[in-house]
């Protein structure tokens, strides 16, 4: 499993000292919908995300707890996130 980590923290000085966004997509899948509402939980965030699942703008991140509500958009089977995270220089 790849992990993301902290662009700061980066052995690349070009990847360190970068200021702008960068757009990260994966899929997975689902069973079963759960019964209440669903979230995506970000983890941490250094500066602000973007999140879309399946081409749907389910709302940014600033602040912890870094997740968003992505019931009207989440469906059975096969699901694309796409998460545009924007940092500072």
């Amino acid at each position: 499993m790849v992990s993301l980590t902290d662009w700061s923290q980066h052995a690349d000085s070009l990847v360190r000292n970068y200021s702008g966004n960068a757009v990260y997509t994966t899929t997975f899948s689902v069973g079963e919908l759960p019964r209440g509402r669903a979230y995506i939980n970000l983890g941490k965030v250094m500066v602000m995300a973007k999140v879309k699942l399946n081409g749907v703008a389910v709302g940014s991140v600033w602040t912890a707890p870094y997740r968003t509500e992505v019931t009207a958009a989440l469906k059975k089977g096969q699901n694309r996130l796409e998460v545009e995270v924007v940092n500072t220089g």
